[in-house]
C-alpha cells in the first residue's frame, strides 16, 4: 500500500459560489478544485479515491464540519486532477479549510490525510451575484452588512415596473432599519414612474414607517415637492380608525409648525377639515410642563390665512373653535381687527382694548324693567331694583344696584326703551342712565318726549346693560 507516500500539492483553488456564468444559469455553491498529486516523489498517474471534508481551521485546532464528499476512482494524469465540489450551505461566508484524504483506487483500506489543510479563499470571480438569488438563513447575526467609508452610496437599487426594494418581516423586527452618522441620508428612494418611491406597510401593530434622529441636528423626516407646477399634496395622511390623522407632540419646541414662504400665495398655511361627528380632524399636544413654546403656531407671509377652521357638515352642533385654559392667562388673544360672522359664547371675561383702556366685552349686569308692574325680568341675577318718582307726570325713575362688583367708577351703563308694540304705541319715551356711585347704585330716568299723556304706556319696557373697564 503506497498511500503513506502520497501527498498533494495544490496548484490552483477557485471558490466559485454565488457566481453568474455566461449562460446566465445559477451555479449555486459548487466550486472547482484542482490539485497536483505525487506518489513516491513522482507525478501520480492512474485512479485514486479522494475524500474531501470541510474544517473550521488548520490541523490540529480546526474541527471537521458538515458531510464529507467521497470521489472514487478519480483519474490523475501526470499528477494533475480536477474535481467539482459542493458542500451546500456549509460554505456560508465563514472561514473554511479543505481537508483532503486519498488512497489508491484499487485499495479498500483507510484514507491517508494530506497535511497541511488547504484554506479556501474567494477568487475575484466570486464577487458576481447569480440572479435570481434567494437566500434563507436562521442566524441571530446580521445576514448582510455593507459598510461604505467613502462618499458614495452604500447600495443603489434600480427597477423598471417592479419595486426597487421589497422587504418584509414576520418576526416582529424592523423590515428596514437605516441609520447614518454623516451628512447623507440613511435611505434615499426615487422614482420616475407612477408608483410610490417609498412604501411602508405593516399588519403587526408597529409603525409602517418610523423616522428617528439621534443627532443634534437634522430632521427625522423631510417631504418636498420640487416642481412649482405640482398641485398634489406634499404630505397626505389618512386614517380610517378612531385615532388622529396627525398627532404632533413637542418637547421644548413646537408641536407643529406650518409656514407659507411664497408672498403671492393665497392658500392656507394650515387647513383642517372634518366631516365626522366623532374624533378631531387634528390634535396638537405639548406634554412638557416646562414648555413655553406654542403648541400650534401658524405663520403666513403671503396673502392667505394663517389658519382656517371649518365644519362643512350642516348637521354638526360642535364648535368650529373651542379654546380652553386651566391657567391664569387668557383663553384667547387677538392682536388686530376681529370680525365675527356668527355667534361667540364667552364663559368668563371677553376683553377688548378700546384706546388705552382694556374693556370687558361681556357685561357685568343686565336686565329688563317691565311697566306697569315694574318687575325685573331677564336679568343677570346680581341686580336689585327700586322704583321711585311720580309716574303721574309722564315719567318714572328707577334705582338699580349691582351686587358683588367693585371699581364702579369704571362702569359704563347703557339704557334704552323697548317698544313691545311700536305700531300701536302713540308715545315716544327716552331712557337715560346716571353715573354709578361707590356702592354700585345708579339711576335710570324714563321720560315721555312725544305725544305725552299723564300716564306711561304699558307697551314699553326699559332695558339696561352694565359694562366694566379694567
Amino acid at each position: 500500500m503506497k498511500s503513506a507516500m502520497i501527498h498533494v500539492c495544490v496548484a490552483l483553488t477557485v471558490v466559485a459560489w454565488l457566481t453568474t456564468p455566461l449562460s446566465g444559469a445559477d451555479v449555486g455553491t459548487t466550486f472547482t478544485y484542482q490539485g497536483r498529486l505525487t506518489d513516491n516523489g513522482e507525478a501520480a498517474n492512474g485512479l485514486y479515491d479522494f475524500q474531501f471534508s470541510l474544517a473550521t481551521g488548520d490541523w490540529p485546532l480546526g474541527f471537521l464540519t458538515g458531510t464529507p464528499i467521497i470521489v472514487p476512482d478519480l483519474e490523475v494524469v501526470d499528477g494533475l486532477f480536477t474535481v467539482k465540489l459542493d458542500f451546500g450551505d456549509s460554505i456560508s461566508g465563514y472561514a473554511r479549510w479543505l481537508d483532503v484524504a486519498v488512497r489508491p483506487g484499487a485499495s479498500a483500506g483507510s484514507y491517508t490525510s494530506l497535511l497541511p489543510r488547504q484554506e479556501l479563499t474567494p477568487a475575484p470571480y466570486a464577487i458576481g451575484l447569480a440572479l435570481p438569488y434567494v437566500g434563507v438563513n436562521q442566524n441571530a447575526s446580521t445576514l448582510v452588512t455593507l459598510d461604505q467609508q467613502g462618499t458614495g452610496n452604500a447600495m443603489a437599487l434600480m427597477s423598471g415596473a417592479g419595486h426597487g426594494l421589497d422587504v418584509s418581516t414576520d418576526a416582529g423586527g424592523n423590515a428596514v432599519y437605516a441609520h447614518t452618522t454623516g451628512s447623507g441620508a440613511g435611505v434615499v428612494a426615487t422614482t420616475s414612474g407612477a408608483g410610490a418611491a417609498l412604501y411602508g406597510q405593516t399588519s403587526g401593530g408597529a409603525h409602517a414607517i418610523h423616522g428617528y434622529n439621534l443627532g443634534s441636528s437634522g430632521r427625522a423626516g423631510y417631504f418636498r415637492n420640487e416642481s412649482t407646477l405640482n398641485t398634489s399634496d406634499c404630505l397626505r395622511v389618512e386614517t380610517n380608525g378612531s385615532g388622529a390623522a396627525i398627532r404632533g407632540i413637542g418637547g421644548t419646541g413646537r408641536a407643529g409648525w406650518f409656514q407659507i414662504t411664497n408672498a403671492s400665495s393665497a392658500a392656507n398655511a394650515l387647513e383642517v377639515t372634518t366631516v365626522g361627528a366623532g374624533g378631531s380632524a387634528a390634535r396638537f399636544e405639548t406634554t412638557n410642563a416646562n414648555n413655553t413654546s406654542n403648541t400650534i403656531s401658524g405663520r403666513n407671509t403671503g396673502l392667505g390665512r394663517a389658519a382656517l377652521l371649518e365644519i362643512t357638515n350642516p348637521a354638526s352642533t360642535s364648535n368650529a373653535l373651542e379654546v380652553i385654559t386651566a391657567g391664569s392667562g387668557l383663553a384667547g388673544k387677538f392682536v388686530g381687527d376681529v370680525e365675527v360672522v356668527g355667534h361667540i359664547e364667552a364663559q368668563g371675561q371677553l376683553l377688548a382694548h378700546c384706546g388705552n383702556v382694556l374693556n370687558r366685552g361681556t357685561p357685568i349686569a343686565f336686565g329688563t324693567i317691565a311697566y306697569p308692574t315694574n318687575a325685573l325680568t331677564n336679568d343677570s341675577g346680581n341686580v336689585v331694583l327700586f322704583k321711585w318718582g311720580d309716574p303721574g307726570n309722564g315719567d318714572a325713575h328707577y334705582d338699580v344696584t349691582v351686587l358683588d362688583e367693585t371699581n364702579a367708577q369704571y362702569w359704563v351703563v347703557v339704557a334704552d326703551i323697548v317698544y313691545n308694540n311700536p305700531a300701536t304705541t302713540p308715545y315716544t319715551f327716552d331712557a337715560r342712565a346716571g353715573k354709578p356711585d361707590a356702592n354700585g347704585k345708579f339711576k335710570i330716568y324714563v321720560k315721555c318726549t312725544g305725544g305725552c299723556d299723564q300716564f306711561m304706556s304699558d307697551q314699553i319696557d326699559v332695558s339696561f346693560v352694565v359694562y366694566k373697564a379694567q
